[in-house]
């Protein structure tokens, strides 16, 4: 059975608790199925060859701006150094900017470049709207239930990787 058969309209509590990650990770397969097709059609990745993980790392870029280095890495839950790396492609695509923060010179705030970066934002944004439009028609209660509910997994997946770290160091 792949991902698509898993009937949608299911809320989980009918499933075994061993297939609920399964029809979690169904149900964000698909919805980013449908953001990468929407991102290709709108040519951002076919333009200039963009990783999933960079078209990921830009749509970060343009919900933080400015955002320094650490703070994106750890959002995206990447390295410093993965991060670095992938922001340097970045740049060289003209997508990004690196800046000194004016607050704290060791610190590097990244902003969208004004023309391609801007550009790319805009596409990102047409390409998300139908996943907008969806989330709209389920009511705004609904949708920051599913992030209050993310964030809690979110969370007690990261305890756990914690409490692995512990484990491992003892």
């Amino acid at each position: 059975m792949t991902g698509d058969d898993l009937p949608m309209e299911s809320t989980g509590g009918d499933r075994m608790p061993t297939e609920r990650p399964f029809a979690l990770l169904a149900r964000f397969s698909s919805v980013i199925r449908h953001l990468r097709r929407q991102a290709d059609s709108k040519g951002i990745r076919a333009d200039h060859e963009l990783s999933p993980r960079q078209l990921m790392m830009l749509s970060h870029v343009v919900m933080l701006s400015p955002v320094s280095v650490s703070d994106l890495a750890q959002q995206m839950q990447i390295s410093l150094a993965t991060a670095s790396q992938m922001l340097t492609a970045l740049a060289q695509l003209g997508f990004v900017e690196r800046h000194e923060d004016p607050t704290d010179h060791r610190r590097t705030l990244i902003t969208l470049s004004p023309t391609q970066g801007s550009a790319a934002a805009e596409k990102l944004r047409e390409a998300t709207r139908p996943l907008d439009d969806a989330i709209a028609a389920i009511g705004e209660e609904a949708f920051a239930a599913l992030l209050v509910t993310l964030d809690a997994i979110i969370a007690r997946l990261s305890d756990h990787e914690d409490q692995d770290l512990i484990d491992k160091d003892c």
